[in-house]
């Protein structure tokens, strides 16, 4: 806010001020310190910044901060019968009998005084009562006096309380041989982080269930942390199906609101479970006991912008130490550095080295793109082994998944004329290009240009268009399979978490055929129907601009 140091008749005469300095003076002299907001609004001017920095450099004003609240409870009204009707019988059938030709009233009435000390009733049926119907009768009820109105506080985090019965599994033999293996490492030294090595599909999460359920046996906090917020929707399905206990779930998705009544009851340790991304390590646990890091190699962990910038496998292991808790990361590639630290005795390992229940692992078949072009067994961007197993999986209504690590629908854009390449003003870096708005966008700072925009170098207004994106992707494969039903999933169908969650259970409910996506669908999300994964570019990633793309790719 904007505050005066000086009053004005203190003002020296020598002083040269215009008329919006003066404003300013004046507006601050009667209104007190303002923000620069209600400043704009009291003193009429477009933009009062140069008058600011003006008066801030000949001290007469000041600029300073202060930290407001602005977080409310979620708040909802709910109607009681009024005290006088319930403590007296006479008085509560008089007002009944004369609601016997409001059919409406006398429905809402009854309602009321037969869930009057009903929480659940309190919580959920008078929420049903939104239609204008109810209302209207409410309102009449309390406009005679025989209802009252009142406010309660609502949980954000209801659905975290919901009480399930728990699900009960067996292990398998690996499972509970590698099972042991970490409970007897931590009875030795319990702080001790553990690197558990699995295959995909060996089981990881049955052994972090086993492992939650005896730190909550403990009286203790778990923090189970995973690479991407897309990860949390389907995890804490598969989590809740075990534990009957409050569950939060946390990352930069939810609303300020939410996180804020999800911090405090973490706080107070009224939550005992914690899933979250990279993020849900600064939260301030009471007692945690177990720190979980879910595919710890991936470089999602790291955040790189805004600040502050950290890595959140390593802060989760500063974190695990602070409070003398248990640390486990899991993954079926380890990064360099976590096989580094087992080599050089900091961590311990424990390894499953088969798939539930013994299950094959998949061969992955390699196809070498120059040589099918060679001899035309590619169309567009699809070799012919390819479309001939897609064709077989929708034969067979199984579900296909295509993974293209670039949206947009052109990576590059290259002019005609002098074969310059579009980048972006600020970064850099080449712009991609969006057919469904027309425009080149840049992935890292979010500007945008229009593709008919001149070449920088020679105002060319001719540009070609040069490798594929999610959007190129999607738009081939429904001229090639016109019968299926494609889903692309990226940052830009999936911006809001709702739309999210929508498109996993349309997967789930078998309402598409085909799924095109980029990282959002490449990170530990399991679907029963899918039988076939092309990746599409893949030696792409070894050209990315960073030391870590052959681990990336391995990855």
């Amino acid at each position: 806010y904007v505050a005066l140091i000086d009053d004005l008749e203190s003002i020296e005469d020598d002083v040269s001020l215009d008329d919006a300095d003066m404003e300013i003076l004046h507006t601050l002299t009667i209104h007190g310190p303002l923000a620069q907001s209600m400043l704009v609004r009291h003193t009429g001017l477009a933009n009062p910044l140069t008058s600011l920095k003006r008066l801030m450099k000949l001290r007469l004003v000041a600029v300073k901060e202060s930290l407001g609240q602005t977080y409310s409870p979620k708040r909802a009204i709910r109607y009681r019968l009024t005290k006088d009707l319930l403590e007296s019988p006479e008085a509560f059938d008089k007002a009944l009998a004369q609601l016997n030709r409001a059919p409406k009233q006398e429905e809402a009435f009854l309602k009321l005084s037969s869930g009057q000390n009903n929480e659940s009733f309190q919580r959920a049926d008078q929420e049903a009562w939104s239609d204008a119907s109810h209302k209207a009768a409410l309102n009449a009820l309390v406009k005679r006096g025989w209802v009252e109105k009142y406010w309660v506080d609502l949980n954000r985090l209801e659905e975290s309380y919901i009480a399930r019965q728990s699900t009960t599994f067996e292990l398998s033999s690996e499972q509970a041989s590698a099972l042991a293996s970490i409970q007897s490492l931590w009875q030795t030294n319990s702080t001790k982080a553990v690197l558990l090595q699995g295959v995909t599909g060996s089981g990881k999460t049955m052994l972090y269930i086993e492992l939650i359920k005896d730190c909550l046996r403990q009286g203790r906090q778990a923090l189970f942390m995973l690479p991407e917020i897309a990860l949390t929707t389907q995890m804490i399905q598969r989590i809740r199906q075990y534990f009957d206990c409050p569950i939060g779930v946390y990352h930069s998705r939810f609303s300020p609101a939410y996180r804020v009544e999800l911090y405090q009851k973490v706080l107070r340790g009224e939550i005992s479970i914690i899933l979250g991304a990279r993020s849900s390590v600064f939260l301030p646990y009471k007692n945690l006991g177990l720190v979980i890091v879910d595919e710890e190699h991936e470089a999602s962990y790291k955040q790189q912008d805004p600040t502050p910038r950290y890595h959140g496998r390593d802060v989760a292991l500063v974190l695990a130490k602070q409070h003398k808790a248990s640390i486990i990361l899991g993954s079926a590639t380890p990064s360099l550095e976590s096989l580094n630290n087992v080599v050089s005795g900091k961590w311990e390992k424990v390894e499953i080295k088969n798939r539930f229940n013994q299950l094959v692992i998949p061969t992955p078949q390699l196809i070498d793109l120059v040589d099918a072009k060679k001899r035309h067994r590619v169309k567009g961007r699809f070799s012919q082994v390819l479309i001939e197993a897609i064709q077989g999986c929708l034969d067979r209504n199984e579900q296909v998944i295509l993974y293209q690590n670039r949206r947009g629908y052109a990576t590059l854009a290259r002019c005609n004329t002098c074969e310059s390449t579009a980048k972006c003003h600020q970064c850099d870096v080449s712009l991609t290009y969006h057919k469904y708005s027309g425009n080149l966008r840049c992935h890292y700072c979010g500007s945008t240009a229009r593709l008919t925009s001149r070449c920088a170098s020679c105002s060319s207004q001719q540009w070609e268009l040069y490798g594929s994106g999610t959007q190129r992707i999607e738009e081939e494969i429904e001229s090639l399979f016109p019968q299926a039903r494609v889903l692309r999933m990226d940052r830009d169908t999936a911006a809001s978490r709702k739309r999210y969650e929508v498109m996993l259970k349309g997967i789930e409910e078998y309402k598409y055929d085909i799924l095109i996506g980029t990282q959002l669908i490449g990170k530990g999300l399991d679907f029963q129907r899918v039988t076939l994964v092309g990746v599409l570019d893949a030696d792409e990633m070894l050209h990315f601009p960073t030391f870590r793309n052959n681990e990336r790719c391995y990855n």
